[in-house]
């Protein structure tokens, strides 16, 4: 009889023990999960902002690649009108060789194209380095995805574990 109660009272005693280890291991769990839900809305709302940026920044990309593309044609345009502009003054000089204004045109449309070629060359430089610094963002973002994404499946992988 004495030797039933005494292996009842250890027998108590290791569900007790277990029962304890359960309870850590069910609290321990429910912190895991709540802390892998707070990750995941952490997750989403930071692929959200960065879909969004990436969004932006295509549209600016692609605004800045039209303004490109229009400075460009605009280049070849004056290019072309100051080519038409020294064939005129050409023909004018050798039509009347007494134009003494000839040179002094020649010499104000190529200072006129020298000048439209640096603005543009300008703006063409800064519209490469807002590139480049929307590309930084774009990696930046696309590194903070993973760097969620890799947290997430840390802690589902440590859920699944326990």
């Amino acid at each position: 009889k004495q030797w039933y109660q005494r292996r009842v009272g250890i027998t108590a005693g290791r569900y007790e023990k277990n029962r304890e280890r359960l309870d850590k291991l069910s609290v321990t769990c429910q912190k895991l999960q709540k802390q892998n839900e707070n990750l995941q809305k952490c997750l989403t709302v930071s692929q959200d902002r960065a879909i969004k940026k990436i969004t932006q920044l295509k549209d600016t990309t692609s605004s800045i690649v039209d303004e490109r593309r229009e400075l460009v044609t605009s280049l070849q345009e004056k290019d072309e009108r100051i080519v038409n502009l020294r064939e005129q003054l050409q023909n004018i000089s050798a039509m009347g060789a007494g134009f003494s204004d000839t040179e002094s045109i020649i010499s104000e449309a190529s200072e006129y194209n020298d000048v439209v070629t640096e603005t543009l060359r300008r703006r063409n430089t800064k519209l490469k380095d807002k590139i480049r610094r929307l590309e930084e963002i774009l990696a930046k973002c696309k590194t903070t995805i993973q760097h969620g994404i890799d947290a997430t499946n840390s802690l589902t992988r440590e859920k699944v574990y326990i």
